[in-house]
């Protein structure tokens, strides 16, 4: 078995089970961690409110607990806000890093409004209509039915304030576009060709800005690439793994 290490952190509003395909295919070489970050799955009973920074506090801690030094970090979307956390806080702890359907900058204003907004809705009327709101911008058009019906559940079974807690923190993460140039490890800047959230253009700067990033393309995909592609992102994941002892 290989000795790093790989802890995969989830999108917004998901869990850890978005990581199923994944961890089937490296369990078994090598050791892998999960979590459900605060509010979220199986720690929604986690105390508010939550930042990007405490996220990867989390994490961090989460590794502390497991004994595990260094690790490779996989972070798709809101996860890979907190792997950038995890790299402007702790960059020793880093093995090796791959940024998944997410972007560096901080939001922009008007963002941060609808951000705000949907926390006020979500307040008053709950969750029930946020898989209507926010699956047609975060899958491709072509996203089989059954994968479409698996997020939206996965998305009910949330707790309304995590929700709320986890869009102030994405709504308030600080830019971390300085933090891209000081990434010296093995890193893999994926993104599916459809996302209509972090557009390939977008992801594409952020490799660009990263030493000896590699660039993958996932045909077909939306920002979900790791469940609306597998078999691609997989092989993605494997081949920058590779590099990693």
């Amino acid at each position: 078995m290989s000795s790093t290490p790989v802890v995969f952190i989830h999108p917004f509003p998901f869990d850890a089970r978005i990581w199923r395909s994944q961890l089937d295919v490296i369990a078994k070489s090598r050791i892998t961690l999960a979590p459900d970050l605060r509010g979220f799955g199986r720690n929604r009973a986690a105390t508010y409110p939550a930042s990007v920074d405490q996220h990867a506090r989390d994490v961090l801690g989460l590794l502390d607990r497991s004994g595990v030094g260094r690790a490779a970090i996989v972070g798709l979307s809101m996860g890979g806000y907190v792997a950038l956390a995890m790299q402007r806080l702790a960059p020793e702890r880093i093995a090796a890093l791959m940024l998944c359907d997410t972007r560096a900058d901080a939001d922009t204003p008007a963002v941060k409004e609808s951000r705000t907004a949907r926390m006020a809705r979500i307040r008053e009327e709950g969750i029930s209509s946020l898989p209507e709101e926010m699956l047609p911008s975060l899958v491709a058009p072509a996203c089989a039915a059954n994968t479409r019906l698996e997020l939206r559940e996965m998305i009910l079974e949330q707790d309304a304030r995590g929700i709320e807690a986890a869009l102030g923190a994405l709504r308030d993460r600080p830019d971390s576009t300085p933090v891209l140039e000081t990434v010296a490890v093995p890193c893999a800047v994926v993104c599916g060709a459809l996302d209509a959230l972090t557009p390939p253009s977008v992801m594409r700067a952020i490799a660009d800005r990263i030493p000896g990033a590699r660039w993958f393309e996932l045909p077909g995909a939306g920002h979900l690439s790791c469940r609306e592609a597998p078999d691609a992102f997989n092989s993605a994941m494997l081949q920058w793994l590779e590099a990693v002892p």
